[in-house]
């Protein structure tokens, strides 16, 4: 009994099918390997399909991360930013602070 047969469930085997195996018969070696291919890829298409469901989750976490980065920041940024609006007052006000100083 070779690896693979003692790999397979005992009901795979009966008086009949080991004696196709011990008389060279070809049969019974290619059902092995038809149904240990079809359990890895059964195997491998799960895996797969959880290893790209955890990356969608690791992708949707970073960008999602990254959004809230980018708002954090404009909230920062129009928070800490120069008003336009006080530096144009500002310059308003030392023009009419020198011309106040001519006079006075």
């Amino acid at each position: 009994m070779s690896v693979l047969d003692k790999s397979l469930p005992h009901f795979f085997f009966s008086s009949s099918s080991q004696e196709t195996v011990a008389g060279g018969g070809n049969n019974l070696s290619t059902f092995q390997r038809q149904y240990l291919s079809s359990c890895v890829e059964d195997a491998m298409e799960e895996h797969c399909h959880e290893m790209r469901m955890f990356m969608y989750k690791v992708e949707y976490d970073m960008v999602r991360g990254f959004q809230l980065q980018r708002e954090e920041l404009q909230h920062l940024l129009r928070e800490y930013a120069v008003n336009e609006g006080l530096v144009a007052e500002v310059q308003r006000l030392r023009r009419e602070n020198q011309e106040l100083r001519k006079y006075f």
